[in-house]
Order: C-alpha cells, then structure tokens, then sequence
C-alpha cells in the first residue's frame, strides 16, 4: 500500500518518473475545451525544459505537439490533460490503458476500467462512487486505479454523502488522467516507453479531434 501512494505522490508532484525519456518528441461532449495555454502552464507541473519551450502564441494543442516533437512525453501529456474537457480526458486515460498497457490486465483493473465505462455513458453520482470504490481497492497501486479516481474527482462531492458537500480541486481530474498515462507508458521493458508515450499522445490527439468518440 505504501509503495502504490509513495508513488502516486511522486506522479503528482511531478517526480523524475514523468520523464523517463528525455530526447528531444467530442461530439458526444456538450463541454469543449477552454483553457488558455498560459492557464495550462500555472496549473501544471512542467519541468525546465518544457517551460523552456512555452511561447505565450502557443495553443495548448500546440504548446503539446511542441513538447511531444521535443521529447517531453510526459509534459505533453500534462498539457493535454487539463486542456479536454473532463470526460474526454478520463475517456482518453481509459482507452489509453486499454490499448497500451504492456501486461494483460488484472481482473480488478478490468473493473475499474469497466466502472469508468458505465461512469462515462452514465455519469450518475452512484456509478462515480462506485468507480472510486475501485481505484481505492487497488491502492492506487496500477495505471487503471488513477483513471477510476479521475472520474469520481471530476465532478460532485468528495466527501460522504452524510456530510457536507465539498467540489474536487478542478485541476486534480487532469493530474490523475496524466499519472494513469505515464504509469502506463513507464511500465514494463524501458526500450518501448518512447514508443508507447507516443501511442498514448496519439490516442490523445484523437480524442480531441472527434476521431475517437465518447461512448454513448
């Protein structure tokens, strides 16, 4: 259990384990995108290099090309979680841990994926408790628990539902999207991290063109 947090923590805040590769590369969702690169850039743990990189003309699409084409995966992906909207995001973190992750997948990762899932076509209060349920099961220990938390954090309350209600940190969604990415990217033989962050940003672009749709 220590070891899944002390790692979360580390994924939060930006750690070294975000930056493993350091060379230099809906119409289902009423919401669009808002933030301003600028917006991005203060809410967000970059490292040197990428803020190095930032010029203030830059869109946050293509503040994130930028940082992709120049090696910094894992920024990129900072970016271009907290630019979709919510559901777009734990949607990508969702497709991106199916369809990248370099192991099969545990019976509990399926369900949290699977929690997100029924989240994302039914975003009730009951499914989004239910989807955290899950990622706190598995101690935050794997790239499917971050993505089941990014949904119960992406809107409603946090706290019980015999207490006062109290709203999630609005930037907190996007983090756990980015930490189940790179958790993802990260895991398994080193030699293949730069081809899957590149997969995962590319599942990412299609998101937010409209290619890859949001369940209904």
């Amino acid at each position: 259990i220590l070891a899944g947090q002390t790692r979360l923590k580390a994924l939060l805040q930006g750690g070294p384990a975000l930056n493993t590769v350091t060379e230099p590369e809906s119409a289902s969702d009423p919401k669009e995108p808002t933030l301003s690169s600028s917006e991005i850039l203060q809410m967000t743990s970059l490292n040197e290099t990428s803020r190095a990189l930032f010029q203030p003309a830059y869109t946050p699409e293509k503040f994130a090309q930028v940082l992709t084409d120049r090696g910094q995966y894992s920024d990129a992906i900072r970016v271009l979680a907290q630019f979709l909207s919510k559901r777009q995001a734990i949607f990508w973190a969702s497709e991106g841990v199916r369809q990248v992750c370099p192991r099969t997948l545990t019976m509990d990762e399926k369900a949290a994926l699977d929690a997100t899932s029924v989240w994302l076509k039914n975003p009730s209060d009951a499914n989004r408790r239910a989807a955290m349920a899950l990622a706190e099961k598995m101690n935050f220990e794997n790239s499917a628990a971050p993505v089941a938390a990014a949904a119960f954090w992406s809107e409603g309350s946090i706290m019980p539902l015999d207490l006062a209600e109290v709203p999630p940190d609005p930037k907190l969604c996007g983090k756990m999207v980015a930490v189940a990415l790179v958790m993802t990217a990260t895991e398994g033989d080193n030699a293949l991290i730069r081809s899957r962050y590149k997969s995962l940003l590319q599942i990412g672009r299609d998101v937010l063109t409209g290619d890859l749709k949001l369940p209904e």
